[in-house]
């Protein structure tokens, strides 16, 4: 089964859509706000019904996450390998309920199956490398690699990267899971608002 560790852009005159081998954009356009990036065409702010069913959203909660948190304000959905998934093999969407009919992303993450840390990071890269024509402080010289902290053995590592945007952030990160955990390797871009981060840290 897959899991993915916790810690681990629609309207305007052209936004930018990020995609997993290549950024896609005009160079004539600064993106200058966390809601301008899309994954699968989902975007930070958008209600979440738009994209599943409310039946789907339900049968794909994830109740393990940010299980430790009190207070639920978000809920987490984890969907694999759906139709319309053109990039990505899975999507992980936190959320809150505004009312029955809006449930507003707070945080969207796309993610690819890797057996191979080392491809993972070149791809990471890449990535980084478009990233850094929008973001000049990005840079991957300033990529971290650290334990996970869900494997007590220290063998797991992340290879991580973050940049701080209007609105919210991005990070790109590659996860290599040892076998003691027997998780899934995975690439994984993940674009969060500040309120979602605040009440991760609150």
């Amino acid at each position: 089964s897959l899991k993915i560790g916790a810690n681990c852009i629609k309207i305007i005159q052209m936004k930018t859509l990020l995609i997993f081998f290549v950024l896609l954009f005009s160079t004539s356009v600064v993106a200058d706000d966390i809601s301008d990036f899309e994954i699968e065409g989902i975007s930070i702010g958008d209600n979440l019904l738009d994209f599943f069913s409310e039946e789907e959203v339900e049968s794909h909660i994830r109740n393990e996450a940010y299980q430790y948190k009190k207070d639920k304000k978000f809920k987490t959905v984890q969907f694999y390998k759906f139709p319309f998934f053109k990039t990505y093999e899975y999507l992980v969407i936190s959320y809150k309920t505004i009312n029955s009919k809006n449930f507003e992303i707070g945080s969207v993450s796309g993610g690819i199956i890797f057996n191979d840390f080392q491809k993972c990071i070149l791809k990471q890269d890449e990535i980084i490398e478009e990233f850094s024509s929008l973001f000049p402080g990005i840079n991957k010289d300033n990529k971290e690699i650290f334990d996970h902290q869900s494997d007590p053995s220290g063998k797991s590592k992340v290879s991580s990267i973050s940049q701080v945007i209007n609105g919210g952030d991005i990070t790109i990160q590659c996860f290599d899971f040892s076998e003691e955990i027997d998780w899934q390797d995975n690439l994984r871009v993940f674009l969060s608002s500040d309120e979602f981060n605040k009440w991760i840290i609150k």
